[in-house]
């Protein structure tokens, strides 16, 4: 078998007695060639806010939805550009992120920095998103639900992004703000402005893009996500939403900011919502060097260490393949029991039949 495709995915192994009884994540590299051999980084632990894969993951765990300012540096064991993953592996472990973007340029064994500035770091299903912070979160299902938040602001236009998603039942979304001279109030259609691509100014108005939306509980990750439709809105409205129910809507541009100084927003929305102001979050990740290699350790050593978050290899046989549309799941049979596989990034592997085939795996284990 001679792939040759990374893939991302979730790994768990069963007992003897059918039981699942380790969890885990990997991001795969589904190939029949041998691995380089193991060296391992050196982590430069000079910089400001530096901190190991684990003490990242350490933190992050303890603390979910947490604004922070981090330094990671690691060599990259793996990416998925179109879904913004990147596995990073220091002397201390392996962690996935999803990150704004991510470089097609990136290559294994690339030694990249991870620099991201009062961010927010949140838990995924297979590891740990970094993003903007938000002025406010206003996320969840919920009845209609004002919360706010405070930023000082200079005078002309501001960046502004207003996200909104409806799973069913009532629905609304109304943006208020106050500042210097200008009482709490519904923010005015003259304050939004958008700039169309290749203009050289600003016209009223913001652009807007409407999705349909199935994740239950929370804002969908638009990044990931084609609209509807999308064009200008005279201000954010919901009559713009593709239907009553399990739908989303996107408003971008700017504020025309008319005084410096402290605005406070109220966001007031059900179900729920997302209020960015401002020049965003600074996150950066930059190659640095090339040629580190990644260390590579056996599937049944790494369940006989008790750190999770290393980069591992199985084999075994395909006994199970499926997928949903986005992710591929395969169970394999390998010599001490059975391992769960779901690949995020499986584009180049479901029309192939894998039934019955042996694979090699590698990639991020966790339990």
């Amino acid at each position: 078998m001679n792939l040759f495709s990374r893939a991302a995915a979730c790994a768990r192994r069963r007992t003897g007695g059918g039981e699942w009884s380790r969890g885990g994540r990997l991001l795969l590299c589904f190939c029949a060639a041998a691995l380089p051999p193991a060296i391992s980084v050196a982590e430069d632990t000079s910089m400001a806010n530096a901190i190991s894969v684990a003490g990242f993951r350490e933190a992050a765990f303890q603390q979910a939805n947490a604004v922070r300012s981090v330094q990671l540096e690691g060599v990259v064991c793996a990416t998925v550009p179109e879904r913004r993953l990147l596995a990073l592996q220091d002397p201390t472990g392996t962690v996935l992120l999803q990150l704004p973007t991510v470089s097609h340029d990136f290559r294994v064994d690339d030694k990249v920095r991870v620099q991201a500035t009062n961010c927010w770091i949140t838990l995924t299903p297979y590891g740990y998103r970094i993003i903007p912070c938000p002025l406010v979160d206003n996320d969840g299902i919920h009845g209609a639900i004002t919360k706010s938040g405070r930023r000082f602001l200079n005078a002309g236009f501001q960046p502004v992004r207003l996200e909104w998603f409806q799973y069913d039942g009532p629905e609304a979304l109304t943006l208020e703000f106050d500042g210097p001279g200008i009482p709490r109030q519904k923010v005015p259609e003259t304050v939004f402005w958008h700039k169309p691509p290749g203009a050289r100014g600003f016209k009223p108005g913001l652009d807007y893009a409407v999705y349909n939306t199935f994740r239950a509980g929370q804002l969908p990750e638009f990044e990931e996500e084609s609209p509807l439709t999308s064009g200008v809105a005279d201000r954010p409205d919901l009559s713009y939403a593709a239907g009553a129910n399990y739908t989303a809507l996107v408003f971008s541009g700017f504020l025309k900011i008319p005084v410096t100084g402290e605005y406070t927003f109220y966001c007031t929305s059900d179900d729920g919502s997302r209020l960015y102001v401002g020049k965003p979050s600074t996150i950066a990740c930059t190659l640095i060097g090339t040629h580190s290699a990644r260390r590579t350790i056996p599937l049944e050593q790494a369940l006989a260490e008790p750190n999770g978050g290393q980069w591992v290899e199985a084999e075994g046989e395909a006994i199970f393949a499926g997928s949903d549309g986005r992710s591929l799941g395969i169970e394999l049979a390998e010599k001490s029991g059975s391992l769960l596989v779901t690949v995020l990034d499986a584009h180049a592997l479901v029309s192939n039949n894998l039934l019955h085939r042996r694979l090699r795996v590698t990639g991020i284990c966790e339990f």
